[in-house]
Protein backbone atom coordinates (compact mmCIF):
# COMPACT_ATOMS: atom_id res chain seq x y z
CA UNK A 1 0.00 0.00 0.00
CA UNK A 2 2.75 2.69 0.99
CA UNK A 3 1.18 5.34 1.38
CA UNK A 4 0.89 8.16 4.06
CA UNK A 5 -1.92 10.38 5.17
CA UNK A 6 -1.10 13.74 6.82
CA UNK A 7 -2.20 16.27 9.66
CA UNK A 8 -0.76 19.62 9.51
CA UNK A 9 1.04 20.06 13.16
CA UNK A 10 4.54 20.73 13.59
CA UNK A 11 6.86 18.09 13.14
CA UNK A 12 10.37 16.90 14.51
CA UNK A 13 13.06 17.63 12.26
CA UNK A 14 13.59 13.91 11.07
CA UNK A 15 10.09 13.01 10.61
CA UNK A 16 9.45 13.45 6.94
CA UNK A 17 12.96 11.08 6.81
CA UNK A 18 11.57 8.16 9.22
CA UNK A 19 8.05 8.46 7.43
CA UNK A 20 10.11 7.94 4.19
CA UNK A 21 11.86 4.98 5.45
CA UNK A 22 8.59 2.87 6.95
CA UNK A 23 7.01 3.39 3.44
CA UNK A 24 10.49 1.93 2.20
CA UNK A 25 10.05 -0.89 4.08
CA UNK A 26 6.20 -1.66 3.75
CA UNK A 27 4.64 -0.46 6.70
CA UNK A 28 1.18 1.99 6.06
CA UNK A 29 1.68 4.93 7.74
CA UNK A 30 -0.86 7.26 9.64
CA UNK A 31 0.37 10.90 10.37
CA UNK A 32 -1.67 11.26 14.02
CA UNK A 33 0.15 14.73 14.35
CA UNK A 34 -2.94 17.04 14.79
CA UNK A 35 -4.44 14.84 17.28
CA UNK A 36 -3.01 16.74 20.36
CA UNK A 37 -3.28 15.44 23.76
CA UNK A 38 0.02 13.74 23.93
CA UNK A 39 -1.10 11.54 21.11
CA UNK A 40 2.59 10.26 19.09
CA UNK A 41 3.61 11.39 15.56
CA UNK A 42 2.58 8.07 13.74
CA UNK A 43 0.51 5.12 13.76
CA UNK A 44 2.17 2.22 11.24
CA UNK A 45 1.00 -0.45 10.54
CA UNK A 46 3.07 -3.60 9.88
CA UNK A 47 2.30 -7.31 8.70
CA UNK A 48 -1.33 -6.86 10.75
CA UNK A 49 0.05 -5.39 13.84
CA UNK A 50 -0.30 -1.74 14.31
CA UNK A 51 2.22 0.63 16.26
CA UNK A 52 2.15 4.09 17.70
CA UNK A 53 5.26 5.54 17.24
CA UNK A 54 7.07 9.22 18.69
CA UNK A 55 9.62 10.53 16.53
CA UNK A 56 12.03 12.46 18.75
CA UNK A 57 15.33 14.22 16.77
CA UNK A 58 18.40 12.79 18.35
CA UNK A 59 18.72 12.31 21.81
CA UNK A 60 18.64 15.10 23.33
CA UNK A 61 14.83 15.51 22.37
CA UNK A 62 12.55 15.50 25.27
CA UNK A 63 8.35 15.25 25.49
CA UNK A 64 6.11 17.47 26.73
CA UNK A 65 4.17 17.31 29.91
CA UNK A 66 1.41 15.69 27.50
CA UNK A 67 3.38 12.95 26.30
CA UNK A 68 4.29 12.20 29.11
CA UNK A 69 1.05 11.58 30.58
CA UNK A 70 -0.16 9.53 27.26
CA UNK A 71 2.85 7.60 28.15
CA UNK A 72 1.80 6.52 30.95
CA UNK A 73 -1.55 6.04 30.61
CA UNK A 74 -1.36 4.31 27.35
CA UNK A 75 -2.12 0.47 27.41
CA UNK A 76 -1.09 -0.62 23.67
CA UNK A 77 1.96 -0.43 22.29
CA UNK A 78 3.76 2.60 21.39
CA UNK A 79 7.22 3.22 20.60
CA UNK A 80 10.12 6.15 20.37
CA UNK A 81 11.79 6.37 17.15
CA UNK A 82 14.57 8.65 17.24
CA UNK A 83 16.77 7.32 13.91
CA UNK A 84 16.65 5.18 11.16
CA UNK A 85 18.35 2.52 12.85
CA UNK A 86 15.47 2.27 15.50
CA UNK A 87 12.83 2.33 12.88
CA UNK A 88 14.63 -0.44 10.96
CA UNK A 89 14.57 -2.19 14.18
CA UNK A 90 11.32 -1.70 14.72
CA UNK A 91 10.20 -3.38 11.78
CA UNK A 92 12.12 -5.86 12.30
CA UNK A 93 11.07 -6.72 15.92
CA UNK A 94 7.49 -6.58 14.74
CA UNK A 95 8.28 -8.96 11.59
CA UNK A 96 9.65 -11.25 13.65
CA UNK A 97 6.31 -11.34 16.59
CA UNK A 98 4.20 -12.09 13.51
CA UNK A 99 6.33 -15.01 12.90
CA UNK A 100 5.66 -16.12 16.24
CA UNK A 101 8.25 -14.12 18.28
CA UNK A 102 8.24 -11.75 20.72
CA UNK A 103 7.23 -7.90 20.34
CA UNK A 104 10.06 -5.61 22.12
CA UNK A 105 8.95 -2.39 23.58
Amino acid sequence: MGKVYRGHGRRDRNHNEITALFIAMGCTVLDLGDVGGGCPDLMIGIVGFNVLVEVKAGEKSTYTPAQHRFNAEWRGQRVTVRSSADAVNLVASVRKAARGGTLAS
